[in-house]
């Protein structure tokens, strides 16, 4: 988890997740298993947009010059919030987070 700073104005609008290159499955993986379990989580900045039409027909070597943009594309997850999630989900979803982080 990272920290945000205290200082900044911050509406709370999204969970977003990193799953790291380290964590025991893949970003799809995560998103396939808490489908399972019925929490509508899903990808993020997937695909990168260089990935869709028009830029993937226009500049179809864009990935290329994008490293960043495809890694953070293959590792993102944004989480339901909102005022339809409360303590009992956010405890769910974490116990379903920690079960998939133990290798």
């Amino acid at each position: 988890m990272l920290r945000y700073s205290e200082s900044e104005r911050n509406n709370f609008q999204y969970i977003v997740v990193e799953v790291e290159p380290s964590f025991p499955v893949s970003r799809d993986r995560v998103v396939e298993v808490l489908h399972s379990e019925n929490v509508l989580a899903r990808k993020y900045f997937w695909p990168g947009c260089h990935n869709m039409q028009p830029y993937r027909s226009y500049y179809p070597h864009a990935g290329l010059v994008l490293p960043h943009t495809n890694q953070v594309s293959e590792r993102v997850v944004v989480l339901p919030t909102g005022s339809s999630i409360d303590v009992e989900d956010i405890e769910a979803i974490t116990s379903i987070l920690s079960v998939l982080a133990k290798p």
